[in-house]
């Protein structure tokens, strides 16, 4: 993050100038008041910066689907803040990603969930032909194509488990 060094540098050079006017006005209560605004607008700049160059590290992993990068990166942000001033927004972020990441991995496991199902119901066609009892073989990847429709397995095992009717009865 060579934006936040650069804000860092920046910042540091503010607070020395104006250690430097504490000094040679006197200091007192007035030029500890005035060093203290100077430390605070310093690391209020610094997180400005971080915080901008942490959101957009977070965005990009984001939209590229790594949801823990992204959290990390705001995390990170969180655990080198100098001031409140980004808390909020880095929290409201961090809540959004994470939903985020949560319905990702959801729709993952109906996908994986919905597959198995798929794969239980081929496995069950299978071995009712070999029982031959193909009308039911026929129902159960009715079933199979209604869980995966875009698959064409079952499309293809039901034609396969038709032909084999067929020759059953013509060879009876």
């Amino acid at each position: 993050m060579p934006e936040a060094d650069a804000a860092g540098r920046r910042s540091g050079a503010i607070v020395a100038v104006t250690a430097l006017a504490v000094v040679l006005l006197g200091g007192g209560a007035a030029g500890a008041y005035v060093l203290a605004r100077a430390w605070r607008a310093a690391a209020e700049r610094e997180d400005e910066y971080a915080w901008s160059a942490a959101k957009r590290e977070a965005d990009a992993h984001a939209r590229a689907g790594d949801y823990t990068r992204a959290l990390e990166a705001i995390d990170s942000f969180r655990a080198r803040a100098k001031s409140d001033r980004y808390a909020s927004d880095a929290m409201a972020m961090r809540t959004e990603i994470a939903a985020t990441k949560v319905d990702a991995e959801m729709r993952i496991l109906a996908e994986q969930q919905k597959r198995v199902a798929y794969g239980e119901k081929l496995a069950r066609a299978k071995e009712l032909v070999g029982e031959k009892e193909y009308d039911e073989a026929i129902v159960v990847l009715e079933e199979a194509i209604a869980i995966l429709p875009e698959d064409p397995g079952a499309q293809a095992m039901i034609a396969t488990v038709r032909r084999a009717k067929a020759l059953a009865v013509d060879g009876d």
